[in-house]
Order: C-alpha cells, then sequence, then structure tokens
C-alpha cells in the first residue's frame, strides 16, 4: 500500500499521524515534557477534536487547557496540526516565564535536589521513611 501524500502543512514540532489514521477512528495521543495532546474523531459530529493539557496525568484526569475541532478531512488534520504547534509555543513560553512547571530532568539535580529514579517513580509503595507500609501500626 502506498503511503499518503499530502500537500498540506505538517506541525513543525511533533511527528503527527497521518490523516488515515485519524479517519479510521484511532485516537492519537502524544506529549513533550508536560504539554500533552490528543487528536480524536468525532464520527457523529464528523469534525476532528484536538485537546491540549499540562502536566504529568492523564487526559481523563486532567484539565484542559486548549480545545479545537476540525473538519474530517486531510485539511482539518492539517489546521489542527498548527493549532497543537501554536498551543505549543504558548506552552514554551509559560515554561520560560515561571507561570508553568516542566518535567524535573537530571541536570536540575544541582539547583533542586536528586531527581527520583524509575523505580522510585513507578515502584511500590513502602510506606515511606518509616517502612511501615499502606498504614500498617
Amino acid at each position: 500500500m502506498a503511503q499518503e501524500k499530502t500537500s498540506y502543512p505538517k506541525s513543525i514540532y511533533f511527528k503527527l499521524p497521518n490523516y488515515g489514521i485519524i479517519r479510521a477512528g484511532n485516537t492519537y495521543i502524544g506529549s513533550e515534557n508536560t504539554f500533552n495532546y490528543r487528536f480524536k474523531l468525532d464520527k457523529d459530529a464528523d469534525k476532528i477534536h484536538l485537546w491540549v493539557w499540562y502536566g504529568m496525568k492523564s487526559f481523563e484526569l486532567s484539565e484542559t487547557v486548549s480545545e479545537h475541532e476540525a473538519e474530517n478531512s486531510e485539511k482539518g488534520m492539517s489546521d489542527l496540526a498548527a493549532a497543537v504547534d501554536e498551543d505549543y509555543d504558548v506552552y514554551k513560553a509559560k515554561l520560560k516565564a515561571g507561570e508553568i512547571k516542566g518535567r524535573r530532568t537530571y541536570e536540575d539535580r544541582e539547583n533542586s535536589g536528586p531527581v527520583l529514579s524509575d523505580y522510585e517513580l513507578f515502584g511500590e509503595d513502602d510506606g515511606g521513611e518509616d517502612g511501615n507500609k499502606s498504614g500498617e501500626e
């Protein structure tokens, strides 16, 4: 199967799926640092939706900071690619101004203490420093 060619502009920041992926009914989620986005087709309204949120939580647990919709077409997908780029520019400005926080990196250790390892982030809760697990006394 030949790959779809498009004459419409693509995102300058993100490698987004081609329109055929969204047209097939797939949801596409991506992120960069604490900037997150989600594309989904609404078949009833025949529109493609884009939601943007900040933070480390999932879409369902977060507050949307930006929402866009476009026609269900290749051009609509291109319009949303431009919208996600604009939203990312806003995010970068807020990050630089200190209005929002990004994910800590290993380079941040000199300024704000150690960064947690993957084990510390995703491992089982050991109950804290006193060694108690899940409220055991």
